[in-house]
């Protein structure tokens, strides 16, 4: 009976994760905050080589209340100058069907994500996509799966 009820229990928690199509996302950076929806994506599979931690992949645009264009510029062109921002900047290596390419991505001060049901603060970098103008199925950005709360 008590194994009927773990099953029934995990197939719920499954269920849950599955039928998250979108996580509220808040970054909090040098006492500014922004936030916007993600697409959940399960081939988001993104991570930093040396910490192994996730990447959310966003549209510049939802980086101007936190940074200034020069900075995000920077970023978008892999610019070494985006070290005076004091950010904790990492290159991660993204390979596509298309091309490979490195993004610049920065670790904030905090990371919150939000489902349906919970919020809990995360440790993942964030990383702009290279391309302008960049929507996700209609989100400012794209979250691997693995951060669903």
């Amino acid at each position: 009976i008590a194994a009927s009820g773990i099953l029934i229990f995990m197939i719920k928690a499954l269920k849950d994760r599955a039928g998250c199509k979108s996580l509220k996302i808040k970054i909090f950076l040098s006492g500014k905050c922004t936030s916007f929806d993600a697409l959940c994506d399960s081939g988001n599979l993104l991570r930093d080589p040396f910490s192994s931690a996730p990447v959310i992949l966003v549209s510049h645009e939802v980086l101007t209340p936190l940074l200034p264009h020069k900075t995000i510029k920077a970023m978008l062109e892999n610019d070494e100058s985006i070290t005076a921002e004091n950010l904790k900047i990492r290159l991660i290596p993204q390979c596509s069907a298309n091309d490979s390419r490195l993004l610049c991505a920065f670790f904030p001060d905090r990371i919150t994500v939000s489902s349906k049901k919970r919020s809990v603060d995360a440790k993942c970098l964030i990383a702009v996509s290279p391309h302008h103008n960049t929507y996700f199925a209609g989100f400012a950005a794209t979250a691997p799966s693995i951060l669903i709360p």
